[in-house]
């Protein structure tokens, strides 16, 4: 507890004379965890086996699109390597987290198709998302997208719960059979 209490001190100190230093690092941790499992340089050598094939899924399912992030000062996290932005994954996860969130609030029309209980579960989900970003994100810099490990398999619940209450209907609606 005693030690604790000195790093709490320590960690305000730092806040109070060196904001702009907490600002950045808190923006390399949110920066690492939006990145691909796979995005990680020890990891190099293991995915030299799989290289096309991990090109194209981090392509197809988190949008991968290489963009110099050097130009914003302190930002990327290892400047001497390509820097890359992970589009679905940035804009993809907080857009289920909130869909989901606001579900399990029950703030939209779909709530209505759930339960008081599977309500319930959505919010613990998102719950359990957002205390895993944000411990996480809050107190380490660097390998921050592997925190998404445990929590990738409750975004697909979440991503799997937009398709079936908005998209799927979506869908029937624009090309479903009972179109002329």
């Amino acid at each position: 507890i005693g030690i604790s209490d000195v790093y709490l001190q320590d960690t305000l100190a730092a806040l109070r004379l060196r904001p702009r230093a907490f600002a950045i690092g808190l923006a390399r941790s949110w920066f690492g965890y939006f990145k691909a499992g796979s995005d990680y340089d020890l990891l190099e050598e293991s995915l030299s086996q799989i290289k096309a094939y991990n090109r194209v899924f981090d392509f197809v399912v988190y949008g991968k699109i290489p963009y110099s992030l050097t130009k914003i000062s302190g930002l990327p996290i290892y400047s001497d390597r390509d820097q890359y932005v992970y589009v679905f994954l940035l804009i993809g996860l907080p857009f289920i987290f909130i869909f989901g969130l606001a579900c399990g609030l029950g703030k939209l029309r779909c709530s209505e198709n759930f339960s008081l209980e599977q309500r319930q579960a959505l919010l613990f989900l998102c719950f359990n998302i957002a205390f895993v970003a944000l411990v996480g994100n809050f107190i380490e810099v660097g390998e921050n997208n592997r925190f998404r490990f445990i929590t990738d398999p409750l975004s697909a619940v979440l991503l799997g719960v937009f398709l079936q209450q908005v998209f799927l209907p979506w869908f029937r609606r624009r090309y479903g059979r009972d179109k002329p």
